[in-house]
Parts: structure tokens; C-alpha cells; sequence
């Protein structure tokens, strides 16, 4: 099997020096913990906490190992 010819391989937060290269989506770890805590703090402190939405930035750092899918069946 050939990557990404056959098949495409991605990673979640994938150190650049990794081998083999896979491509890789980055989040901000830093930004999901503050959020993280500020939530567990307000529950500790018996603060209301409410259900929200919280938007992450993420990116794609395209190293070679995916492609556009076949469709072709």
C-alpha cells in the first residue's frame, strides 16, 4: 500500500519531526485548556455554568500524506 497514492493517513497534533511526515491538524492546546479550566473553576466555586459553543481554530498542516479522494469507484 502507498501513501498517499492508496491511502491517506492524518494526525492530530503530530510533532514536524515525525517520521514517517503525516500530515497533521493542529489545535491550540493552550486556548482548550484556559477554557477548560475556567469551566472546572466556575463548578467548583458553585458558579452557574451554562451549555455554549466554543470555537477552536484548528489548522491543517498538509506534509504529504493525504491526497483528494478517488471517486472513481
Amino acid at each position: 500500500m502507498r501513501i498517499p497514492e492508496d491511502i491517506s493517513i492524518i494526525g492530530m497534533d503530530c510533532d514536524e519531526d515525525a517520521n514517517p511526515h503525516l500530515s497533521t491538524i493542529n489545535v491550540d492546546i493552550i486556548k482548550i485548556g484556559a477554557i477548560a479550566e475556567k469551566i472546572i473553576t466556575d463548578l467548583l466555586e458553585h458558579r452557574a455554568v451554562t451549555k455554549q459553543h466554543i470555537h477552536i481554530d484548528s489548522l491543517l498542516l498538509d506534509r504529504g500524506s493525504i491526497t483528494k479522494p478517488n471517486n472513481a469507484g
